[in-house]
């Protein structure tokens, strides 16, 4: 199986195009013109795919095959924080109270 025009023999849009196949929520989509067509344009400007998958529902069927699988933790901090979070500043230390003098 090949990538189509433009994409050779892309291992990711194969993949792609295989998670479609095999999830029934997406294979009727890959019997509909110009989906094929969309699907390859989507692929090859990501940043088109994630424009396009907020007004387009097949294409954010898309995106989410594509990311079927991936954990959520995957794009947080090693204390859950999110890669665009700042970091937290470690918390100053509390002076001790003065002892009332006698």
């Amino acid at each position: 199986m090949t990538g189509g025009p433009g994409l050779g023999n892309n291992q990711f849009y194969n993949q792609i195009l295989m998670k479609l196949m095999m999830n029934p929520k997406t294979q009727h989509l890959l019997q509909k013109p110009g989906f094929m067509q969309k699907m390859q344009m989507c692929l090859s400007n990501p940043m088109m795919l994630i424009e396009m998958s907020k007004t387009d529902p097949e294409v954010k069927l898309i995106l989410e095959a594509m990311t079927e699988g991936i954990s959520p933790d995957l794009f947080q901090g090693a204390e859950g924080q999110s890669p665009d979070d700042p970091p937290e500043q470690p918390a100053m230390p509390t002076p001790p109270k003065a002892q009332p003098r006698p």
